[in-house]
């Protein structure tokens, strides 16, 4: 999912009334999704080493975005993270978290 420039939901981007509660609650599944923090960013950082195979990205780069990925490991690992429903499953909530922190500059 792209991250649209206000950091809205998904659905935000095309529905301009404010969602409601109930259908926030329906379209998250950050509840069950955070049991898979450690396969999305071991997917992530396998995405990231594509990237960098493939000179999309540099080498800095790709270190600082697997240092930040490894970071937000070791804060959920912690229970130090706080996930939210508002950013819908486990990679969203893992991306608002790295671009918050600016992980990768």
């Amino acid at each position: 999912m792209t991250k649209n420039k206000n950091n809205q939901t998904i659905w935000n981007t095309r529905i301009k009334k404010n969602t409601s509660s109930f259908f926030k609650k329906i379209g998250s599944s950050i509840d069950i999704d955070k049991r898979l923090y450690k396969e999305d960013i071991m997917v992530s950082i396998a995405h990231v080493e594509m990237l960098f195979k493939q000179k999309i990205i540099s080498f800095k780069i790709k270190n600082k975005i697997i240092y930040g990925l490894n970071k937000i490991e070791k804060e959920i690992s912690k229970k130090k993270f706080e996930f939210n429903i508002k950013y819908e499953d486990i990679h969203m909530n893992i991306l608002v978290f790295f671009v918050k922190f600016k992980l990768i500059i």
